[in-house]
């Protein structure tokens, strides 16, 4: 008896166990999308944005593979605040959500605007997003995104 309750539980640890090296996999195969939006101005004058809530844009994500994996995100903006550098970044929970940012903000590099107020980067990062989780991104009126203040536009990621 006592070797029947050992091997069943043996099979269910295999069992568990490539559950989830499956998940783990299936985690780094997804793509993102999202198209920004403007955000909402702050209802207080103390607490509004330096520069007006303005644009429009898109990111997309895809892997890329490599160990570590990693992932490419291209960002495009248009109707930007002209001749500037904007920074922008990936977090975890939907637009407004006070989630960790995905990865060291040193990964992000700066989106550089034109005269015309339209921008574009591509980063490629060294994370995997869990397809089960909501993510969105941030596009800051200035280079630091650590100040939610600064956020001019937001897009909720869905996977693709």
């Amino acid at each position: 008896m006592r070797f029947g309750v050992l091997i069943s539980l043996i099979g269910l640890a295999s069992c568990a166990s490539s559950g989830a090296t499956k998940a783990t996999q299936q985690g780094g195969t997804g793509s993102w999308a999202g198209s920004f939006r403007s955000t909402n101005s702050a209802s207080s004058a103390m607490l509004a944005p330096a520069t007006p809530n303005r644009g429009a844009g898109t990111i997309n994500i895809t892997p890329i593979g490599g160990t570590p994996a990693q992932i490419r995100i291209e960002v495009s903006v248009s109707g930007a605040p002209p001749s500037t550098a904007l920074g922008w970044a990936v977090f975890g929970g939907g637009c407004g959500s006070p989630a960790p940012i995905i990865a060291n903000s040193g990964q992000f590099p700066t989106i550089p605007v034109s005269s015309s107020g339209d921008g574009r980067i591509k980063a490629d990062i060294t994370v995997v997003l869990d397809p089960k989780a909501s993510y969105h991104a941030n596009v800051y009126a200035t280079e630091r995104v650590n100040d939610m203040n600064d956020v001019i536009m937001c897009a909720n990621l869905n996977a693709q």
